[in-house]
């Protein structure tokens, strides 16, 4: 009763006691709005990742310093959502002097596996480039990117040595096995200081691999094949002389990778 009556005071004697109710609650409304805008902003901000569809897995690239030597990178779509929706995707990032072969997928529909050929037109610098693998989402227009590292070697240097590998060896062996399978290696048509092994790690099909004459190594250029068991991505690098190479050699597959250990000799 008395609050009554001191109120009916303060609207008796003047409009302050309004005034400032009116204050009070006008600064409550805009710190409601402050705070409902706020929230809006933040939904808006994190929408984007909740929207994601997919997962993608890709292979990194490794060129060799010479004129159109190329590597593929192999693509992994898979879908984390009941109804999957088409992904287009693009690459950024790439040097000076490396190309993409525009002739390949560049989406689908998740699950689904592509290609990407990077080729190395002479001119590109060696070193480390962090390319994006840039992907958009056909219904929800959701956009995300995801590394694709490519490394560029050193230009090969030094005297020609494919005569000191070239040839027959007779005694190949996987690991710390006995001496298994024959291999035949020669010099790669149209390509400096590039061999071609013809039974590659008795795997039964030819592997080529780039030779480095100043510091007696070589490296195998990365290739994708697919067969019963699915895909798989080889890769490796050794050293070498006039009758020895050993090398160790990597196939990557969906489920596991699995390392290798190749020793030759004539």
């Amino acid at each position: 009763m008395l609050y009554l009556n001191y109120i009916r005071y303060q609207l008796s004697n003047d409009y302050s006691f309004i005034k400032l109710y009116i204050s009070v609650y006008t600064f409550y409304e805009k710190t409601y709005c402050r705070l409902y805008l706020l929230t809006l902003l933040l939904t808006a901000c994190t929408k984007r990742d909740s929207q994601i569809s997919y997962r993608i897995a890709v292979t990194p690239v490794t060129l060799d310093n010479l004129k159109n030597s190329t590597d593929t990178s192999f693509f992994s779509f898979t879908s984390i959502v009941k109804v999957p929706e088409n992904i287009s995707f693009f690459i950024s990032g790439l040097p000076q002097g490396v190309t993409i072969d525009s002739s390949q997928v560049t989406g689908g529909t998740p699950p689904f596996n592509t290609i990407v050929i990077l080729k190395n037109d002479g001119t590109a610098q060696a070193g480390t480039y962090d390319l994006k693998v840039n992907c958009i989402g056909a219904v929800t227009h959701s956009f995300d990117s995801y590394d694709l590292p490519l490394v560029v070697l050193p230009a090969p240097t030094g005297s020609n040595c494919l005569a000191r590998i070239s040839g027959t060896w007779l005694r190949c062996q996987i690991d710390t096995g006995t001496y298994t399978y024959i291999d035949q290696i020669a010099a790669a048509t149209g390509v400096s200081n590039q061999v071609i092994f013809g039974n590659g790690n008795n795997l039964g099909f030819p592997l080529s691999a780039n030779l480095y004459c100043s510091n007696d190594s070589l490296s195998f250029v990365h290739i994708i094949r697919v067969d019963a068991s699915g895909w798989h991505y080889f890769s490796g690098s050794g050293m070498f002389s006039g009758n020895l190479i050993k090398y160790q050699f990597q196939d990557s597959m969906v489920t596991n990778v699995q390392h290798y250990t190749i020793t030759m000799r004539r």
